[in-house]
């Protein structure tokens, strides 16, 4: 579906070259959904702006359904641009018009769509949407989220079967970003839609998912299925995203009078095993239990915890962990 290959974009800003985008490599496939989060500054928003040449790459290839993006001529480059919608974090709707005409105005400049089409395409996408009762009223009368869902029926309108998301989620609350990121997957799930979302949250990612890449300084330092890099990450920058997003805040705090601390991470069927009751029967051994969640990735469980052991036979307790497919990392 997508093809990026070594693709280079430059900014020059007060005689120093900031490479945002640094020989970046990614497949994306019909379907996807696929995460890219990085920090700010990462240069996440500028690939995803590359990706329908908003922003011109100096080097490199994008790949659409076949066709590299800057050896198409300007008509067929706007051809290619139906099939690729596109949603903002600040929505970007026309303030002066009503949620209908908002949606039907990529519409008026596109053949084949006479008044009667515009005003069936329009009901339908206000229904996918559900925001038939907001038909007539402006963007100042609308919630965030009703606004983010007027910019998604929006990208939509033209039958698109890639849909761009860049941050489209973080101007709004967290119960808010849930019914959107819902809204999306019904999209990809319904509509076929491959989806590329740009975020810096990776609840974001974990919610609805099945790829991802990390960013940093222009460059992807790590990319896979989701469920393969949260579970074990290998660069720094993922560690950090996944621990922020496993445990609270507070827990260094907690830490504090505690010896012998590991970090458990496990998944599949051990998940639903009482495997640290198991250990104490089996070992001297006592399992202290900190914090502990179960995650689904992907369809998936994900267990973690962290725990305080106290005992003669904790390396013994590790060994087993690990026997059971446990990943284990001490702590302190």
């Amino acid at each position: 579906m997508i093809e990026i290959k070594n693709l280079h974009k430059q900014f020059h800003l007060n005689n120093t070259i900031i490479n945002a985008v640094d020989d970046v490599t990614l497949s994306i496939e019909k379907g996807d959904i696929y995460g890219i989060i990085g920090y700010s500054g990462a240069g996440k928003s500028t690939l995803i702006r590359c990706l329908n040449l908003l922003e011109k790459y100096d080097s490199g290839e994008v790949i659409v359904a076949g066709e590299e993006l800057k050896s198409l001529s300007k008509p067929q480059l706007l051809k290619k641009r139906e099939s690729i919608g596109m949603i903002f974090q600040h929505f970007n709707l026309l303030q002066s018009s009503t949620v209908y005409e908002n949606i039907a105005s990529p519409l008026k400049n596109t053949k084949g769509y006479t008044k009667e089409a515009i005003k069936q395409r329009v009901h339908e996408l206000l229904k996918l949407v559900d925001l038939e009762d907001k038909i007539h009223a402006y963007p100042s009368q609308l919630s965030g989220g009703q606004k983010q869902r007027v910019a998604i029926a929006r990208a939509l309108s033209r039958h698109c079967n890639i849909l761009l998301c860049d941050e489209a989620t973080s101007a709004l609350d967290p119960n808010t970003t849930h019914s959107i990121l819902s809204l999306l997957k019904k999209i990809n799930q319904e509509l076929g839609v491959t989806i590329v979302l740009i975020t810096h949250q990776m609840e974001v990612v974990k919610t609805i998912c099945n790829k991802i890449a990390v960013m940093e300084n222009g460059k992807v330092v790590e990319k896979g299925n989701l469920l393969d890099v949260f579970f074990s990450p290998t660069h720094p920058t993922t560690k950090q995203f996944v621990e922020q997003s496993q445990y609270p805040d507070e827990l260094e705090s907690v830490l504090k009078n505690h010896e012998h601390v590991y970090s458990l991470s496990f998944v599949g069927e051990v998940v639903d095993q009482p495997i640290l009751s198991n250990l104490q029967k089996q070992l001297d051994i006592n399992v202290n239990i900190l914090f502990g969640n179960i995650e689904f990735l992907v369809g998936r469980k994900i267990g973690n915890m962290i725990i305080a052991f106290t005992g003669t036979q904790i390396q013994e307790a590790i060994s087993v962990l690990a026997k059971q497919g446990v990943q284990v990392k001490e702590i302190k």
